[in-house]
């Protein structure tokens, strides 16, 4: 159908018409404008994830007081149902109500509250924040789960071989967590543009 001039109510004026549709649709300024914006949405949003979730993961994989409130902390964005954190991030943005815009007039950063939903400068940087809270979760619990299944043996023969922090997260854990990371990546790019 996509090669065809097909209009839902003239269905008797169907033809053949190559790849014009597709030349229709790049032409559009609309769509490049959609494709743009879906580029930025998922590499601002994949980096911020990835970078936040891997620097949590590691964070939580050592054993300090606490770490187990800390873990269940971090994991209540992927335990809220999209419905009800859509709402909450609704009313954080909220022009006249939202949190959001009341810390920033009390702190004096703005003078008037910004509307962040409806302002095409402020929109997309929006649904972004709320994005980035949702997907660091997801790193969290999958590259922990990586980072635990690291042989502590093999750690302990490269700090008394004389290898420094950054020769171990180098040699070690990087090798040991690329193939989740691979998939994460592949697994959030697909997600994001869905």
């Amino acid at each position: 159908m996509s090669f065809k001039n097909y209009k839902l109510f003239d269905q008797s004026n169907i033809f053949y018409n190559g790849f014009e549709n597709f030349r229709g649709i790049f032409k559009d300024l609309a769509f490049r404008r959609i494709i743009q914006n879906s580029i930025l949405w998922v590499t601002v949003s994949l980096f911020f994830q990835f970078t936040i979730g891997f620097g949590l993961a590691l964070y939580l994989r050592t054993k300090f007081r606490f770490s187990g409130i800390y873990q269940g902390i971090i994991f209540i964005p992927w335990a809220l149902s999209g419905f009800l954190m859509g709402l909450v991030w609704k009313w954080i943005f909220d022009d006249n109500l939202g949190v959001l815009n009341d810390m920033m007039l009390k702190l004096g950063l703005i003078d008037i509250p910004i509307p962040w939903l409806s302002n095409a400068n402020w929109a997309m940087a929006a649904v972004i924040i709320a994005n980035v809270w949702y997907g660091v979760t997801f790193f969290v619990i999958m590259i922990l789960a990586a980072l635990q299944g690291i042989p502590t043996e093999m750690v302990e023969a490269s700090v008394i071989d004389g290898a420094n922090a950054w020769q171990r997260f180098r040699y070690i854990t990087l090798p040991a967590v690329r193939a989740i990371t691979t998939a994460l990546v592949a697994l959030n790019i697909i997600w994001n543009f869905r």
